[in-house]
């Protein structure tokens, strides 16, 4: 279930998400949470980037989006596909949700995300589609640990681009 504002239950479930980023990051970093995320901690978090996935942010400047990803889709009921890098060593991310920014027809059914070898997570992507901020806030967020590969795909009805961002977290020694 995913809301288009993050107040409520999706406010709830994005606060379980940083707290279990947290306990992680501190976890694989051989740190007590006082030593991770004091006053003087370790650890950062910072929003999640493009960068982060390991995907160069597309430039979507032509289409007045300022960040995101793109896939695109040359046949109908195709799947779009991002193989992301593992997450580094030390680090963790907690995806929460997403912005669509698609313009023009929507292409996308669903996101599916594999982590390791499971398949973590189906969210549908209609909701975010035409809300108010073009955004979903899931009651299910998404913890990746370090080491892990995953994968993103996208299942398309239409051939098209899907123009779209992560809501998330990306925890990460300070540097």
């Amino acid at each position: 279930m995913e809301f288009n504002m993050l107040e409520g239950p999706a406010y709830d479930a994005f606060l379980k998400l940083v707290d279990a980023v947290k306990k992680e990051g501190a976890r694989l970093n051989n740190l007590s949470m006082e030593e991770a995320w004091g006053k003087m901690g370790a650890l950062q978090m910072v929003q999640l980037l493009p960068q982060h996935l390991g995907v160069a942010a597309a430039s979507l400047a032509a289409a007045n989006r300022l960040y995101g990803y793109r896939f695109t889709v040359a046949v109908a009921a195709a799947d779009g596909l991002f193989n992301l890098v593992p997450v580094p060593t030390g680090r963790v991310i907690g995806i929460w949700g997403w912005v669509d920014s698609t313009t023009g027809m929507r292409t996308s059914s669903q996101l599916n995300i594999t982590v390791g070898s499971r398949l973590a997570r189906q969210w549908p992507m209609a909701y975010a589609q035409g809300q108010i901020n073009d955004a979903a806030h899931r009651l299910d967020p998404l913890l990746i640990p370090a080491s892990k590969n995953f994968v993103v795909t996208n299942a398309c009805y239409l051939a098209g681009n899907l123009d779209f961002m992560f809501l998330g977290v990306y925890a990460e020694p300070k540097s």
